[in-house]
């Protein structure tokens, strides 16, 4: 299944450890695909301008099996964010 988004300008991650699970998996829209990273880790999403979001969607791999602690965090100028 594959799903359209409002794409990002930038992605940015934390750590990228497994070449097969690489950040643009993130916004490929492919439920197929993945970004993988163990224990605490961050992505960075960067629009390049403001955007209204009315709905996040996030879907998580193995989700039904496993628990994952999630915040989101938003910022005008990528120093400073708001939760």
């Amino acid at each position: 299944t594959k799903y359209v988004l409002n794409a990002p300008a930038k992605v940015a991650v934390s750590d990228e450890p497994e070449a097969a699970n690489p950040k643009e998996n993130v916004i490929d829209g492919n439920l197929d695909t993945r970004w993988s990273a163990e224990n605490e880790q961050w992505l960075l999403l960067d629009y390049g301008e403001t955007v209204n979001f009315d709905t996040i969607l996030m879907a998580m791999y193995l989700g039904d099996q496993r628990t994952s602690e999630v915040s989101i965090e938003i910022s005008l100028d990528g120093k400073e964010f708001l939760w």
